[in-house]
């Protein structure tokens, strides 16, 4: 019986990453990721990111960039194999503005685009972070 307070594992799938970053004088701190996922039998991914961030403790300001490519194999009612691959772009761009010790406000922007560079979306986004101490 599945419930929304039950934890049932079903092993679909795994996720590896790897990541670092190193700060450049007191304001700025760049990072990198690389992350390779297999979600089902059928599909897997990978990812490659960098973040550059300026700042101080009071506020940053943040430029980040991210390639993403998905494959997923599908077999058809002719038992035919095929695969498709989707990849594409993610440039973010935003900061972060501590209001007090313990509430933090986020803003971003983020434009999606295709694997020819060819922009498809853009994504504003905001939020509101309470720090517990």
């Amino acid at each position: 019986n599945e419930s929304l307070d039950s934890l049932k594992l079903a092993k679909r799938g795994y996720g590896v990453w790897i990541t670092g970053g190193f700060g450049v004088g007191n304001r700025v701190f760049i990072s990198g990721l690389v992350r390779h996922q297999k979600i089902s039998d059928t599909e897997e991914g990978q990812q490659w990111a960098t973040n550059f961030r300026y700042g101080t403790n009071r506020f940053r300001f943040f430029t980040e960039a991210m390639y993403e490519k998905t494959e997923t194999e599908t077999v058809n009612e002719l038992s035919e194999l095929s695969k498709s691959i989707n990849e594409g772009f993610v440039f973010a761009y935003g900061g972060d503005f501590k209001l007090n010790n313990s509430i933090v406000l986020g803003f971003s922007l983020r434009t999606v685009y295709n694997n020819n560079l060819k922009f498809v979306n853009m994504i504003p986004v905001a939020n509101i972070a309470c720090l517990m101490r």
